[in-house]
């Protein structure tokens, strides 16, 4: 703190160290290590000033941060209408700067604070998950995507036809993982510069528009650049799931830091048990979430309430002929006809695969 600051920073020397980086009347900004955990953050505290002057100002701009950031100050705003407490609701002209330049710096707001509320941050022992199966449409781009597919299913296994497919799919996982770290690992860098060959072929045949050796070579360029380029997006959309990216919009910083966003808001990092205590760490929170259901689902309810025919015919039923109808066989077109119905960017399922994998085959 400084001779005339107005700011009071106080850690346990034992768990935490901060080193100050900027220091002034009414900010500081430094670097905090959690010493058990080895993790670093920066950590930017203001007291009074503008309402964006800790994110986006001289002294301190986030923009050029490559690390988790955390601020810390009286903002006296807003994020959203209807967020303030007493007195004057807040307009839209009063939050649109400040919910602006949040958004463009990447922050998130914390969720259960207050004005004025004293923090203690805390590091859970959250290891970070193993990397599961996703399977990839640019994948089925690829010529040998069919081949590698036949092969795997030309392999013998037994039991019955769902196991045998469940094999299948655990078995296809490496084949495809490979085909993805020889062609796909680099799609961007790829993009990157298919587009600067295609640029000096254009610039090349802009001197000699005749030359047919040019002509021929910017062609080819073209169509090189438009097929990786079809992959790259083809890959963000499946990332994001986002539908507003069909309408152009660019791969900018505020458009990656939405998808670290939603990845972050889908983890759970603790959860508390059947006795009510809090646990910590991705295999403990599972284990919970299993147990949990496990013990749902093992419980034996003899219970059972009898329908009330006299209240069911009240109402409209099914004649025999719709009753038949219910109970004729589907077929293998209906089968297809509803899978091909799905879209191809849903959710995979817990093995990694989406519809677009079946609708591919």
């Amino acid at each position: 703190m400084k001779e005339r600051g107005r700011i009071i920073l106080s850690w346990h020397p034992r768990r935490y160290h901060f080193s100050p980086i900027l220091k002034t009347d009414q900010l500081l900004h430094g670097e905090v290590i959690h010493l058990p955990a080895n993790r670093k953050v920066f950590l930017t505290l203001e007291f009074g000033g503008s309402k964006t002057t800790i994110v986006g100002g001289s002294e301190v701009n986030c923009s050029f941060i490559r690390r988790p950031l955390v601020c810390i100050k009286d903002f006296n705003s807003v994020l959203r209408m209807g967020e303030r407490i007493g007195g004057v609701d807040a307009t839209e002209g009063e939050i649109r700067d400040f919910a602006t330049c949040v958004t463009q710096s990447g922050l998130q707001e914390s969720q259960g604070l207050s004005d004025h509320t004293p923090i203690i941050p805390s590091f859970p022992q959250c290891p970070k998950p193993k990397a599961s199966f996703q399977f990839c449409e640019m994948w089925t781009k690829d010529k040998g995507f069919t081949d590698i597919v036949k092969h795997t299913l030309t392999q013998q296994r037994e039991g019955s036809s769902l196991k045998a497919l469940q094999h299948f799919l655990i078995d296809l996982r490496h084949p495809l993982r490979q085909l993805n770290k020889n062609k796909f690992a680099d799609i961007y860098k790829q993009q990157a510069t298919a587009r600067n060959d295609l640029l000096k072929a254009q610039a090349q045949l802009q001197q000699d528009p005749t030359n047919q050796e040019l002509i021929f070579k910017e062609v080819s360029c073209r169509d090189l650049y438009i097929s990786i380029n079809h992959l790259a997006m083809l890959l963000i959309k499946q990332q994001c799931k986002a539908k507003w990216i069909s309408y152009g919009d660019e791969c900018t910083r505020v458009f990656i830091a939405k998808i670290k966003q939603r990845r972050a808001c889908t983890s759970i990092y603790h959860i508390k048990d059947q006795d009510d205590q809090r646990v910590e760490g991705f295999e403990a929170v599972s284990k919970v979430i299993i147990n949990y259901y496990k013990k749902l689902l093992e419980e034996n309810d003899h219970h059972r309430t009898q329908i009330d025919i006299q209240m069911i015919n009240m109402g409209e039923c099914l004649n025999l002929e719709q009753q038949m109808q219910l109970c004729k066989p589907f077929t293998d077109a209906d089968i297809k006809k509803v899978l091909f119905s799905i879209p191809t960017h849903k959710s995979p399922g817990p093995d990694g695969y989406n519809s677009g994998f079946y609708k591919a085959c």
